[in-house]
């Protein structure tokens, strides 16, 4: 024993029998797994991000286009989409695809049926064991750290007829009120576990509960913190209305910030806004670079002090920061190596752009430049700019006096429309303007009104460089033109 890695599986208490009852006796269940498999295993050490986890089955003309849709990890259902009819086929056509390689180098991993049919379990994890790029298994409707004991026994079984090494990983699939009370015992049951999925679905119908409500949320967190404890990777449900990804959007920026590493996808969309979501903003890389570059440089003090703008307050750094920062730089570095890999063309590039302060390195000086963004004025805009700022213009607030000097409508604020430009501009070429020490020759050549449509142009005349990767605008012009 002391020369291996054995796990001790705990079993559910023995109901006390009678004096001289005859009942089997289940022996102590050890399971073995080489401490290798940790150290071998790319997701477990954060080489490859787990932002979009893509779950398909489709046929083979489609699951060539995948690629294009750079997911993070593409999922092969033989689950819920798959009947027992069409089950050969899809397993057929899903060998042959993986055998030609065609997601390129996206790691996959198969979706296999619930473990109340363990025969079919068997079968399908003997025949994806082993294949290109098959990195794991996902095991549905999870309950008990004893379904996950019994998928490693058989994915060892399959790797030592195969003469694998024990490097195929598990994701636990929980998606019951009952799971939800054994959460950190599934995390921890296998040191083959590198993620864990919440099946939302699945939880409302056996909860009885609707979506965000207080009930899922508790059951999210109390999995966040169990995978979190036990050193995997939470991810999130599917959203099942693909067509929404307003919401989808919002919810994937709130699961972010509650703990989720990423999560599931049904649609290219999703899996764009996922990688978008789930990735680092620019605030936020800034964040670790003042966080770390303050570690480097004041190494004698355990506690100091980054401002990130002169707008923002100071905040403390301390330890607990530089162990976020460190962790939160290390999985920057490999959405980025993935993204490199990918061969992904910046114009193509679906992680969000990131500037590094001040002006974006590809600004030239003297050019005009067209802001690719187009804003139509509303009413809105101006009811909420005054309700902030009030006008001295009688023909900003008087329709009568608008109309007697030859408006047709109520003009937006002429204050309005010099917030808009520059921020129109400043938008494409720098993260956010820090200060902005004020104005010279600001004219207005017409009136803007409620249903004109705009956009901003801009050419930056003097550039100061500031620090190594920091340029400033010295002088620059805006317009905005309808």
């Amino acid at each position: 024993l002391r020369n291996q890695n054995f796990r001790v599986v705990r079993l559910p208490k023995v109901p006390q029998f009678g004096k001289g009852a005859n009942f089997p006796v289940t022996p102590l269940m050890l399971s073995s797994v080489s401490a290798r498999f940790v150290r071998q295993h790319s997701l477990w050490r954060g080489a490859n991000p787990a932002r979009s986890w893509f779950f398909t089955k489709k046929a083979r003309s489609a699951l060539i286009k995948i690629k294009s849709f750079r997911p993070d990890i593409v999922v092969l259902d033989l689950e819920d989409s798959v009947t027992a009819a069409e089950k050969r086929s899809v397993v057929k056509e899903y060998v042959a695809t993986l055998k030609e390689d065609i997601f390129g180098g996206i790691p996959v991993y198969i979706r296999t049926g619930e473990l109340g049919s363990r025969e079919r379990v068997e079968e399908d994890v003997h025949t994806f064991i082993g294949l290109h790029h098959v990195k794991g298994f996902i095991l549905p409707k999870v309950e008990k750290a004893e379904d996950v004991c019994n998928m490693e026994e058989i994915i060892s079984r399959a790797e030592n007829q195969k003469d694998l090494k024990p490097s195929t990983a598990i994701v636990p699939l929980v998606e019951s009120s009952k799971a939800y009370f054994n959460l950190y015992d599934i995390a921890t049951s296998s040191k083959r576990n590198i993620a864990i999925i919440v099946g939302g679905g699945d939880f409302t119908a056996s909860a009885m509960c609707e979506e965000h409500s207080h009930t899922y949320r508790a059951f999210y967190s109390k999995l966040v913190l169990a995978a979190r404890a036990a050193n995997i990777e939470p991810i999130w449900s599917v959203h099942d209305k693909i067509d929404n990804h307003a919401e989808f959007e919002r919810i994937c920026a709130d699961m972010k910030r509650s703990g989720f590493s990423g999560a599931a996808v049904l649609t290219p969309k999703q899996a764009m806004l996922a990688n978008m979501a789930f990735s680092y903003c620019p605030k936020q890389l800034k964040w670790i670079s003042d966080v770390l570059d303050l570690q480097e440089d004041e190494k004698g003090n355990a506690i100091n002090l980054i401002q990130p703008s002169v707008q923002e307050s100071r905040q403390m750094i301390g330890p607990p920061h530089i162990k976020k920062a460190r962790t939160m730089r290390e999985r920057n570095v490999a959405i980025e190596t993935s993204t490199a890999k990918a061969g992904t063309r910046n114009e193509d590039c679906i992680l969000p752009s990131t500037i590094n302060k001040g002006l974006s390195t590809d600004t030239k000086i003297g050019d005009l430049v067209v802001v690719p963004y187009q804003v139509t004025v509303t009413n809105g805009w101006k009811v909420a700019w005054e309700s902030s700022f009030l006008s001295s213009q009688g023909f900003n607030t008087s329709l009568v006096r608008a109309k007697k000097i030859g408006f047709r409508d109520l003009p937006i604020p002429f204050s309005l429309a010099v917030t808009m430009t520059v921020a129109l501009a400043v938008s494409s070429i720098s993260y956010h303007a820090r200060v902005h020490l004020g104005f010279t020759s600001i004219f207005q050549n017409r009136p803007l009104v409620a249903g004109d449509t705009v956009r901003a142009l801009f050419s930056v005349e003097k550039v100061e460089q500031t620090g190594k990767k920091q340029r400033v605008s010295r002088s620059s012009h805006y317009a905005l033109v309808a």
